[in-house]
């Protein structure tokens, strides 16, 4: 979130009361396809002028940019040198072009139009053309520019795509003749914009502005003393606040004074800044281990009464010339980050429920409605906003907001592999219930958007190069939050003609704009008008923008962008690079994209300007998919970690002397979060259990100790700002629920249930924990109960678990002993399995290749037909030849990891040791056509060290579904002698199979339900 916000001056800055839905031409064809007999308005004929363009004398400075964009485009298009008049009486011979307000063009009211134009919004345009005339009239000066660029797109078939003059298309014609029109347009939403990050505040970004104000969106900006004539003629809103608390209540200027002004945190009042403060008053005894980022203390009248009186010197001093320009509106959001205070009254003001959750939304909205009514009583013609944003995030339970409170929803946690309305996706489901609850209130309310969005390189702060295909995924969004009632949008992203400092002066952050430019693009569009056809959108972006290489490009997007959305999991807001290259684990995906860019170059032929755009697709695939492959591929090639049964007894005290602690396998290898290298200072994980308990022992290297930082003392509380050490664990491996534990040298836990993207707080696992500094480390301990997590450890079961660490002293690190370092992101949780597996290579991840009629001997398959070239075999399964059918290693569309087992017509198994008596419990996921059976073929030892065939039990006989099925099913062996077991599936039609796992032990205790 960026302090650079909207500003509003009242109730007709939004228009709300007149609101109407823009109903404008899908797609509007190129000049040169109207017919003869439709063309009723020349406006250049043969490189000549034959209209002028008309400016009453009182026009603004932003409808002389729009007249003066009007002659140059016409000119670009024509060669024309198109005139410029007063009034429509001056023009003799010619089309006038009208453009005003009834402020600034009496031909408004002349051409009988004044009530029409009344009826607009702000922003919203009339368009006439007749064919001796052309109108282009608004409410407000704003009405007047965005008509002139709707005239230019729907008439003349000019489009900016992207900022800067390679983004523009625009036709050539000696002659210009368009049709009779006439029409009206509104924007759909009030708030349409994209923040730039990364970029300094005074850098002059003309190219992005210019994109932004064509395609009908709007330019916020806090700083206009460098660049005040190029924001104004295009008519940029001056705004204020965001992070706003610190700035409201200086803490140089009351803290020291004040300090009940200021966050109680463990017992004593902090500023907002610690670091800052702490340099900047040297005499002051900052508490030891105390976090650096605080609120303020937002119960006391008084930091309400400082926080209005700064928001109406804000809006009072509009006309006061200054570095920071003030403006109509205010965003009153929090410092950015989670310490908020802790005093009786603040603590009071919270919902229990919220409480429980370490949540802050009642609280704080209770500050903000307090501060907006005395600021807006004040002064009642501006607008305040508001957030949903870290731990308010989620709607207030105690309190309404003010009605005259905008609310914007920052979309932390969401996923952008999938759009808001795909019920399979947990994170986004999760995201519009709390939209839903936001505009439940009646407030103006929408979306605060990060497409720039994962975390490898630094080119959004902390984020990667967005080389993302999301314009359909934020296609559907714009439409499916329309509908839902929301009518605020803003996203960030760099812009390429931005200022950047270190670290962001590099190639990614000059480039993402452009990487992501059909995205921006197709948002700008529909945030003025979601009824507008998506796919009619984008074959026209297509067409226009790839020339006489539309075709291979068209197949290539369509490709990137099926490859993205079908893929298996989820890309949620900081997800690490790496897992884009599950998109092309599919065989041949790869090579099928490149075959698609090299056609392009070859229908490029020699227009420069084409190649250089199909090139940039190439390095962005090279640089962001390509590699993102070889990441991915690390991903799964991973081994097992292996946890052995605790033998002996442990005490949880932190020290790891005991016995069994001694038998346990120790993981290092933690992998830096920033980097993908080895942690400078290493942590080592062991791991034990019991028929109950999961036990965690982790030792952390450490430099000096004494530097630990260990503020929190509050259970749930934001422990990770400490140094700690955080455990992930998903007991059914299947990514979408989770459990994350996170535990400073204190001992202070914080636990949570997790779907990707969202925590909850109110969850309390059964577990103990200890800690230990010493000379030259620090030392976790915990065991955790499995049943609390709603799971149960057998012997052979397989969880998905990460470790993580963070450190705070000296240049600080993020670690974990996933292989690319990263935290939630549940597709780099490593296996875990219990004891030994029964099913060996259940997620046919291990093959070898089968080379001739010898290899297909040994390995039982000499009958069977394959769908893999070269043959692929899965180790550990055995085919049956008098059972044989076709067997593929498919890689598209798999439950996780690189593979799944198709098999179509015939019989697989997997052979492991059992005993009469045992309990086994089958896990898989499956999906094909028909029924597959399922059956335990049971066999005996012979004298001869040889098996012997018993019986077979028919355990199921399952109806499969098109759509990944989760299948559990318990069987106890009843035969005499068993000593070894093949579980096998038998399918007549086709059976998809991925994550087959067996475990020996008494039934879990919440088993899934089973299938018939």
């Amino acid at each position: 979130m960026t302090n650079v916000s909207r500003p509003l001056s009242g109730r007709n800055r939004w228009g709300l009361d007149r609101l109407l839905p823009g109903l404008l031409a899908a797609v509007v064809l190129p000049v040169t396809a109207l017919g003869a007999a439709a063309k009723t308005c020349v406006l250049v004929k043969d490189g000549k002028p034959d209209c002028a363009v008309v400016l009453g004398e009182q026009a603004t400075l932003v409808e002389k940019h729009a007249a003066r964009e009007l002659r140059d485009y016409l000119h670009k298009i024509s060669g024309a040198e198109i005139p410029e008049a007063s009034n429509r009486e001056s023009v003799e011979g010619a089309v006038p072009i009208l453009l005003g307000t009834p402020q600034s063009a009496k031909a408004v009211e002349a051409l009988g139009l004044l009530e029409k134009v009344k009826n607009l919004s702000d922003e919203g345009f009339l368009i006439r053309i007749r064919k001796n005339e052309v109108a282009v009239f608004a409410r407000q000066p704003m009405g007047v520019l965005y008509g002139v660029y709707t005239f230019l797109e729907d008439n003349l078939a000019i489009r900016w795509f992207f900022p800067g003059e390679k983004g523009e298309y625009c036709p050539k014609h000696s002659t210009i003749e368009i049709n009779s029109l006439d029409e009206m347009q509104n924007p759909a939403f009030v708030c349409r914009t994209i923040n730039t990050t990364a970029t300094g505040i005074s850098a002059k970004l003309t190219n992005t502005w210019d994109w932004m104000v064509r395609n009908k969106m709007q330019i916020c900006w806090l700083c206009f003393s460098d660049n005040e004539k190029e924001l104004t003629e295009r008519g940029a809103l001056y705004s204020c606040g965001g992070h706003a608390l610190p700035y409201l209540v200086p803490q140089n200027k009351y803290f020291k004074e004040h300090p009940e002004y200021y966050a109680l945190a463990n017992g004593q009042r902090m500023p907002c800044w610690l670091g800052d403060y702490v340099r900047r008053h040297p005499e002051y005894q900052a508490p030891k281990g105390a976090g650096e980022i605080h609120q303020l203390c937002t119960s006391n009248p008084d930091v309400i009464d400082v926080c209005a009186a700064g928001i109406v010197k804000h809006f009072k001093e509009i006309d006061k010339p200054s570095f920071y320009k003030t403006g109509d509106s205010y965003y009153l959001g929090n410092n950015d980050g989670d310490g908020w205070c802790e005093c009786e009254k603040c603590l009071a003001l919270d919902d229990p429920e919220e409480q429980k959750n370490g949540m802050v939304s009642t609280r704080f909205y209770k500050f903000i409605n307090a501060v907006a009514e005395k600021a807006l009583k004040e002064c009642p013609d501006k607008t305040m906003l508001g957030w949903g944003y870290q731990k308010f995030q989620s709607p207030p339970k105690g309190v309404k907001p003010d009605p005259r409170l905008v609310i914007e929803i920052a979309m932390h946690g969401r996923c952008y592999q999938h759009s808001y309305d795909d019920q399979n996706c947990p994170a986004n489901m999760a995201k519009m219930k709390l939209l839903k609850g936001w505009l439940n209130f009646g407030n103006v309310a929408g979306v605060y958007e990060y497409y720039s969005c994962f975390a490898d390189g630094s080119p959004n702060f902390f984020f990667g190069f967005p080389y993302l295909p999301t314009e359909d995924v934020v296609s559907r969004d714009i439409k499916q939050i329309w509908k839902m009632g929301a009518r605020h949008w803003k996203a960030e992203f760099p812009p390429p003609d931005g200022n950047f400092g270190p670290p962001w002066n590099n190639w990614e952050t000059k480039e993402a704009w452009l990487a992501q430019f059909a995205t921006l693009y197709m948002a700008a569009k529909l945030t003025w008008n979601p009824l507008l056809d998506s796919e009619r959108l984008k074959d026209d972006l297509y067409q226009k923008y790839y020339g006489s290489a539309v075709a291979p490009m068209k197949a290539y997007r369509d490709l990137l962008r099926k490859s993205w959305e079908i893929a298996k999991g989820h890309f949620i807001y900081g997800s690490k690079a790496s897992i884009i290259g599950k998109c092309l684990v599919q065989p041949g995906r790869e090579q099928e994209l490149m075959k698609y860019l090299v056609l392009a170059e070859q229908s490029a032929g020699d227009d420069q300007a084409l190649r250089e755009k199909i090139a940039r697709e190439k390095r962005y695939f090279a640089e962001v998919w390509q590699k993102a492959l070889i990441g991915w591929n690390k991903l799964n090639s991973v081994e097992e970690i292996k946890v052995k049964e605790r033998e002996g007894d442990i005490t949880i005290d932190g020290v790891l002397q005991e016995p069994a602690w001694e038998k346990a396998v120790s993981t290092t290898g933690f992998i830096a979060n920033s980097t993908g290298k080895l942690a400078k200072y290493q942590t080592f994980a062991k791991l034990l259990y019991d028929d109950e308990y999961l036990y965690i022992g982790v030792t952390a290297l450490e430099p000096v100790p004494g530097k630990l930082l260990a503020s929190q003392t509050r259970r749930d509380g934001p422990v990770w700002q400490d140094d700690d050490i955080e455990v992930f664990i998903d007991p059914a491996g299947t990514g979408e629920n989770y459990y994350h534990f996170a535990v400073n040298p204190k001992g202070v836990i914080y636990d949570a249930k997790c779907v990707p993207g969202s925590y909850d707080t109110g969850f309390n696992a059964d577990c103990k924990v200890a800690c230990k500094t010493l000379a030259d480390r620090w030392v976790l301990e915990m065991k955790i109960k499995a049943g609390s997590l709603n799971a149960k450890i057998m012997n052979g079961g397989i969880w998905k678990i990460n470790i993580a660490r963070s450190r705070h002293s000296d240049e600080g690190e993020a670690s974990s002993w996933a292989v690319d370092g990263a935290f939630h992101q549940t597709a780099s949780f490593r296996p875990v399995v219990f004891g030994s597996a029964l099913i060996q290579n259940g997620g046919f991840e291990t093959t070898v290749e089968v080379k001739n009629e010898a290899d297909k001997k040994f390995y039982g398959c000499s009958d069977w037909k394959f769908g893999n070239d070269p043959i692929l075999f899965p180790v550990h399964w055995a085919l049956l030849d008098n059972h044989s059918g076709t067997l593929t290693l498919t890689h598209d569309g798999v439950h996780s990891g690189k593979n799944a087992l198709k098999i179509e017509g015939g019989w697989t198994a997997n052979y492991f040791s059992a005993a009469t008596g045992d309990e086994l419990h089958f896990d898989f996921w499956a999906k094909g056509e028909d029924d597959v059976a399922l059956m335990l073929f049971q066999y005996t030892n012979t004298p001869e060290g040889g098996m012997q065939f018993i019986k077979t039990d028919v355990i199921a006989t399952i109806p499969l579904s098109s759509e990944w099925t989760h299948y559990r099913f318990d069987h106890t062996i009843g035969a005499e002698n068993v000593r070894k077991v093949a579980l096998a599936f038998g399918v007549k039609t086709t059976l998809i199979l991925d994550d087959v796992s067996a475990v020996k032990g008494a039934p879990p205790e919440k088993a899934a339900p089973q299938k018939p």
